[in-house]
């Protein structure tokens, strides 16, 4: 029986007609499914009939184009992210020629974004900047390398430098009772279009009476002054603060600053820059001494000989930061403090002032021995070292930030209990031992230190407000058992890797604690100046040399 034409596209018409929203709505419906579970982080394997948990992992690197190997996959190039990645543990390694590899292993967590950004480290050579003779000083701190060399005594240079030109001695008369030093500073120069590289801007020089020389130097931390101590045959010393000057020679005359040559001679009194270069510290056995360089004002900050039997200080920004055992009778009450020996905390600006502090009291189980501090606008964070233990006491979980908030309701951070020290002051066990070299990284919530040996090296990340949400809360261990002592640490890239010299070597390690690489041998000084991603440093041979490291 046939049916006629028209009758057959007049039913596949009505078929149609029924069948294609039912079908449209069917498959509206499936991608709807299909993009929920996408986007809650699953993916759909057809074989196993089951659903799998993934994630996202987004690589990064400066400069971007490094070839990316996941589990030694070649995926493709930064920078870029990679969805659907099953949840688990991945080797990640970003390569690019002329650079060091990055390599880490990251867990890829359910319906997250696991971020990584990679400043990578380019390979160079050092760079020769100029020799030093045997006879020569070396001082270098943020303002640049400083070499004091004894001047030729029947000329000198005074002269106006711009950066890179050639120093041109100018004769001068000088008396031949005289002595005389240049300190000649070097620093990175840094042009548009144009690498960076050493320049010799400024050349100091500086006069000591005949029968004198120069003991030591510092330069203070805007490298606009210079604590000289001179000394003769007969053991004498003295000490003065003269200008970097280009224009003129400094004559020093020996005992002119009774403020300074009191101290120059004992044998328990430091002096040292302040972190405003306005002041001088002077630490003796008893006291604790703000020297004012303008006005030549004296202010004692504090008396250390007390009937106190804990009493440790450091400096901060703004002055100084006291620790000592707190008078029972001074203490709240009811004491909102725990159980233990109760300390009070204090701070006094470098012109005397008390500062108002947010840690007045703290109570530990065990006596501290040597504090760390750092101010962040109204707040103070402060690490307290003794031998049975180092805490990390601040008010540090003030910070509203959705999932990963730390706030004073939180009884633990990862593994560490976190003790309540009243009025918002909380405190975290950070080493069961004594800690060194303590380093703040605000931005990043965490902060660095070395065993007491100086041959172990770690992070703490006390908050997840600024780091990444993989990164795990805690102690981190970057460095153990290294085989001579860490120096010199600073960190570098914006806080991603932590620069360092041990055993006459330069190294970096990121602060994951991953990736470990050396960028240079032969440093002999493990003092240096670094600005940005370049350093200058003395090498083996005694040499001054110059190295980029991005």
């Amino acid at each position: 029986m046939k049916f006629p034409k028209d009758a057959i596209k007049k039913l596949a018409k009505k078929v149609i007609t029924v069948a294609l929203p039912i079908f449209s709505g069917l498959f509206l419906i499936g991608t709807t499914i299909v993009i929920l579970i996408i986007v809650n982080g699953y993916s759909i394997d057809i074989s196993q009939k089951q659903l799998i948990k993934t994630g996202v992992l987004n690589l990064e690197t400066n400069p971007s184009d490094a070839a990316i190997t996941i589990n030694n996959e070649y995926i493709g190039t930064t920078n870029r992210a990679i969805p659907n990645l099953t949840t688990g543990t991945y080797a990640i390694n970003l390569s690019k020629d002329g650079y060091y590899s990055y390599k880490r292993t990251v867990d890829v967590r359910h319906g997250l974004a696991t971020i990584i950004i990679a400043p990578l480290i380019k390979q160079t050579g050092a760079e020769s900047v100029t020799s030093i003779g045997a006879i020569d000083k070396v001082f270098s701190n943020e303002s640049g390398v400083y070499i004091l060399s004894p001047s030729s005594s029947d000329a000198t240079a005074i002269t106006t430098q711009t950066p890179g030109t050639t120093v041109t001695p100018v004769p001068t008369a000088q008396s031949p009772a005289q002595q005389l030093y240049s300190i000649t500073k070097y620093i990175v120069q840094r042009s548009f279009f144009e690498p960076p590289k050493p320049a010799t801007r400024e050349r100091a020089f500086i006069e000591v009476p005949q029968g004198w020389s120069i003991d030591d130097f510092t330069l203070s931390p805007t490298g606009k002054s210079i604590l000289v101590t001179i000394a003769n045959a007969r053991g004498q010393k003295s000490a003065s603060i003269v200008t970097f000057s280009t224009t003129k020679v400094e004559k020093i005359i020996p005992f002119s600053n009774v403020q300074l040559d009191i101290y120059i001679d004992e044998d328990d009194s430091i002096l040292k820059w302040a972190k405003n270069s306005d002041y001088l510290l002077i630490e003796s056995k008893s006291q604790v001494i703000s020297y004012n360089i303008k006005t030549g004002a004296r202010i004692i900050l504090f008396d250390k000989l007390s009937r106190f039997d804990t009493f440790i200080w450091a400096m901060t920004d703004d002055g100084v930061i006291i620790v000592k055992n707190a008078l029972d009778q001074n203490l709240p009450t009811p004491s909102p403090l725990p159980e233990g020996t109760h300390y009070s905390v204090e701070q006094i600006s470098f012109n005397g002032n008390e500062i108002e502090s947010d840690i007045k009291y703290v109570s530990l189980p065990t006596a501290p021995k040597e504090v760390s501090a750092v101010n962040l606008s109204d707040k103070t964070i402060i690490v307290l070292a003794g031998i049975d233990g180092s805490y990390l006491v601040g008010n540090m979980y003030d910070n509203r930030v959705g999932e990963y908030e730390i706030t004073n309701a939180t009884q633990k951070l990862g593994e560490t209990p976190i003790i309540s020290q009243g009025e918002g002051i909380s405190m975290l066990k950070i080493s069961d031992n004594f800690v060194d070299d303590v380093l703040f990284v605000t931005e990043r919530f965490l902060v660095s230190y070395t065993s007491e040996s100086k041959k172990d090296l770690y992070t703490f990340t006390y908050n997840k407000r600024a780091a990444e949400h993989y990164i795990e809360l805690g102690k981190r261990e970057l460095i153990t058992n290294n085989e001579v002592p860490i120096e010199s640490i600073k960190w570098i890239f914006n806080s991603h890797y932590l620069l360092f010299t041990s055993d006459r070597n330069m190294w970096a390690i990121d602060y994951i604690g991953s990736n470990l690489y050396q960028l240079q041998s032969g440093v002999a000084n493990p003092s240096f100046y670094l600005e940005d991603s370049t350093f200058i440093y003395r090498g083996d041979d005694s040499n001054l040399y110059f190295k980029i490291i991005r």
